[in-house]
């Protein structure tokens, strides 16, 4: 049912490929630490000293079956965070997870926000942006599904001034060091998109369905040749349920939607398929960005 959406791979990340934007960004000097993960066994020598030519330094912790690895130009922001982790303890309070958010280069007011909000609530708060039609560098919508995002922070807004310009310096400088990757994040962040939110989880924006379409859209009607059904990877992700799945397969079988606040109406050419019901409360959000 759900796909899986090809990452840009470059041998010399290996094995953090799937955190190469936040790689670059510690690179480059816009974040001033990323943490990146993979499984023990993996060998990444060479990207340790692919770091260290960057005067990067890395610190790494074991936690059950991954490695954690923190990456900065810091020493001290490293080797504190490899043992003060707020996210790796059981509890932890807002000015610890506020400095680990720093840390990681996230605007203050999207910090702030976020920590005075529920992810819900922040998602609430988008609600008058779902149709307008946005940068791309506000889509953070494929993160933890590939490679093709600029931050993993929430904005506090669909139009913030600060995470334009931050997303802004990270993708100018993906686009000096890997070209390739910032011509395809342009082009995939630009496609529209229809997201759902697992509102009954508390961690509702980690626990998201996707459908990208390459497609364009015109007013309230989109056409496309093909569509990429992707749901996030997280641990404290909940059962979608029977509904949703059944629903989304339906995508397949078209080529054109027509979108509105009720209902999402699935057509092949002139032929009518199906329709979703989205009442009695919004469930799928379409998302416009342009390049």
């Amino acid at each position: 049912m759900f796909e899986i959406l090809p990452s840009y791979i470059s041998d010399k990340y290996k094995p953090f490929n799937n955190s190469l934007p936040d790689i670059i960004s510690v690179f480059e000097g816009i974040k001033p630490m990323a943490r990146l993960s993979c499984k023990l066994g993996e060998n990444y020598s060479e990207f340790i000293n692919l770091a260290r030519k960057r005067k990067v330094h890395v610190a790494d912790i074991k936690r059950g079956e991954n490695v954690h690895v923190y990456i900065s130009k810091s020493k001290k922001i490293v080797d504190y965070y490899k043992s003060h982790d707020p996210e790796m303890k059981n509890s932890s309070t807002k000015l610890e997870i506020a400095d680990f958010a720093r840390s990681l280069g996230y605007p203050k007011c999207c910090i702030e926000n976020y920590l005075n909000k529920t992810q819900k609530e922040v998602m609430e708060g988008y609600q008058g942006s779902w149709n307008a039609t946005l940068p791309f560098y506000f889509n953070n919508l494929l993160h933890s599904i590939s490679n093709y995002y600029l931050s993993f922070h929430l904005s506090c807004t669909l139009g913030c001034e600060e995470t334009k310009k931050y997303n802004g310096n990270i993708f100018e400088a993906i686009q000096q060091i890997e070209p390739e990757l910032g011509h395809r994040l342009k082009k995939i962040l630009s496609l529209p998109l229809l997201v759902w939110y697992n509102t009954d989880n508390k961690y509702c924006f980690d626990d998201r369905l996707v459908v990208l379409f390459e497609g364009i859209i015109n007013n309230d009607l989109l056409e496309y040749s093909n569509c990429f059904i992707l749901r996030t990877n997280y641990p404290n992700n909940k059962k979608i349920s029977g509904r949703i799945e059944s629903d989304l397969g339906y995508f397949k079988l078209g080529n054109k939607i027509r979108y509105n606040k009720k209902a999402i109406s699935v057509f092949r050419d002139g032929a009518f398929v199906y329709e979703i019901n989205n009442q009695p409360k919004p469930e799928y959000f379409l998302m416009k960005f342009h390049g």
